[in-house]
């Protein structure tokens, strides 16, 4: 979920906006990201329950995710590339649940959107 709203955030921040941010505006600017990234992020949205760990988190999980939330606090474009691969890596080990790796997919292609743009 962080990532997502730091990926949104980033789209909205970045669209030229005429004077204020409105809801009219914010619309445009999620339009104008295109489609692809629209749907990837409700096909990850929709499979995010089944793709959750489990129990009580690892030390691991806490770091990686501790160090994911810092990538998204930082309002650039390289730091949420940057998340967006970290969290594509995690979900794509090995131990991944096939969705996992399916979602590791989708992240790739959008980390790989956004540096080309």
């Amino acid at each position: 979920m962080l990532v997502g709203v730091a990926y949104w955030g980033n789209v909205v921040r970045t669209y030229p906006h005429e004077g204020a941010i409105s809801l009219a505006a914010i619309a445009r600017s999620i339009v104008a990201d295109g489609a692809f990234n629209f749907a990837a992020w409700a096909m990850i949205a929709g499979v995010a329950g089944t793709i959750a760990p489990r129990g009580v988190a690892s030390s691991r999980q806490i770091a990686l995710t501790t160090a994911i939330a810092l990538m998204c606090v930082v309002p650039t474009r390289q730091a949420t590339i940057a998340a967006l691969l970290t969290l594509g890596l995690i979900l794509a080990l090995p131990a991944g649940t096939r969705q996992g790796r399916q979602v590791a997919i989708l992240l790739f292609g959008l980390a790989a959107e956004m540096v080309w743009k």
